[in-house]
């Protein structure tokens, strides 16, 4: 037994399962990790698949990889204008464009389309780079059409504001670019408008594309059409929770798909890996039901309907849990409002509360291995997530925001503990700990 090797595949090829079961030894298991009636494992077979989930960067084959980095680390693309075709200069207003489109869309985006004439009267007109005369309303029309947003246009009041904020605080900050200290200098060729833009743009070209690659990321891998429904199997108290901890596991897996796909995450020693998504996930289920939730349907919703009243007959199978509920509810709702459900702010929630060490407050957490690699990563997307509310809004509000979203990570630490402690108590006092997935015991630090 000593000269033998042993070995674990996880793989979504059914050929490549066929194949092995054709050929399998005695010594070979296959395991459906759907079928949860499999899942009664030995404690060496739970110990080899959360080892696998560990080394999460075997998980996918080579041509997910190449996609994964055609998706999130594409430093280069042709920057080509949305709107007209040009070279574009950059993101402007949310959308890749050139400094002609930019400079008409601060122009007209507060003008009213049904105001504006067609020049054909068709509302058909093209707008490519090269032709002299554009059409102003079929212009503002395309604008708005690839995405263009004139909330993001900072008004002359807000920019004086900043300028303001930015010459008091001159003396003590290190960030400041040097077209500020040459605003009076009479040889300074930038018109006045254009150069307080760039003074003031806090984002960069590169940047941009990383937000936007992410958002995309978030969208594609968090968007769940039936999130709302509460499918749970309410028959009575285990049947519950062991139905609940298989809905949990699959949006556990969705986040692991959503960090494998972030070449920092994948850069990361594969024990600390292992360590934040075991200790670092539960608090931020909330962020997916958040994304995914809708007032008028929603189990968590707190309008009275189908959903929410199987919800509320879930917890009625735990008498002395159901202040539970109403915490959940106020917890989801409270993000719901405080967000507005902005794909791009919760993506980077979720991505410096994973990257954040000692989230669950678990004092059996072990030490990450390479702990500065990970305080890189999260300052970085940090510093990107505050130039990021800095542009949208200002200085002053992205502060204030920030605070509030303090208040709502305490929440969810909170909230997360006491759900937690709910579960592993449950789980253990009737020996149901075997029944679960291997993922869900590591995500509750049961395993």
């Amino acid at each position: 037994m000593s000269g033998q090797t042993k070995m674990i595949f996880i793989t979504s090829d059914e050929d490549l399962v066929h194949k092995i079961s054709a050929t399998k030894s005695t010594n070979t298991r296959i395991i459906d990790l759907d079928d949860h009636e499999q899942m009664s494992l030995t404690i060496n077979d739970k110990n080899m698949i959360n080892l696998a989930l560990a080394e999460l960067s075997e998980l996918n084959s080579t041509d997910h990889n190449q996609s994964k980095e055609k998706e999130i680390s594409k430093k280069s693309i042709d920057l080509i204008c949305k709107i007209c075709g040009d070279r574009a200069i950059g993101f402007n207003y949310d959308v890749l464009s050139c400094a002609s489109c930019k400079a008409f869309f601060r122009r007209n985006a507060y003008q009213q389309l049904e105001e504006l004439k067609c020049l054909t009267g068709n509302n058909e007109c093209l707008v490519i780079h090269g032709i002299n005369r554009k059409c102003h309303r079929c212009r503002l029309s395309r604008c708005f059409m690839m995405g263009m947003r004139k909330d993001f246009i900072v008004k002359k009041e807000t920019k004086q504001k900043k300028k303001k904020y930015l010459e008091e605080n001159l003396l003590n900050t290190n960030f400041i670019p040097q077209l500020l200290l040459d605003l009076d200098n009479d040889n300074n060729n930038i018109e006045l408008n254009e150069m307080e833009e760039t003074v003031l743009d806090t984002l960069s070209t590169e940047e941009w594309i990383t937000i936007e690659n992410l958002q995309r990321l978030f969208i594609s891998t968090m968007q769940d059409d039936n999130a709302h429904k509460f499918s749970i199997n309410i028959t009575d108290r285990d049947s519950a929770i062991m139905s609940c901890l298989n809905y949990a596991d699959q949006t556990a897996l969705r986040f692991i798909n959503f960090f494998r796909q972030i070449n920092e995450f994948e850069g990361l020693n594969s024990d600390d890996r292992f360590i934040l998504m075991k200790y670092n996930l539960l608090p931020v289920f909330p962020i997916y039901k958040c994304f995914n939730y809708k007032p008028d349907n929603h189990y968590l919703s707190s309008k009275e309907n189908e959903e929410t009243r199987r919800f509320d007959q879930f917890f009625m199978l735990f008498d002395e849990t159901y202040d539970l509920r109403d915490t959940l509810v106020k917890l989801v709702i409270s993000l719901v409002q405080l967000t507005n459900q902005d794909a791009m702010i919760l993506c980077f929630v979720l991505i410096i509360l994973v990257f954040s060490q000692g989230l669950l407050m678990n004092e059996e957490e072990p030490i990450l291995k390479d702990s500065l690699a990970v305080n890189r990563i999260q300052s970085y997307y940090i510093k990107l997530f505050w130039n990021y509310l800095v542009n949208k809004w200002d200085e002053q509000q992205a502060c204030k925001y920030f605070i509030q979203l303090l208040n709502m990570v305490f929440r969810l630490q909170s909230t997360s503990k006491i759900f937690q402690n709910f579960l592993r108590n449950h789980l253990t006092s009737r020996n149901s700990v075997d029944q679960i997935t291997p993922l869900m015991q590591s995500v509750l630090n049961i395993s």
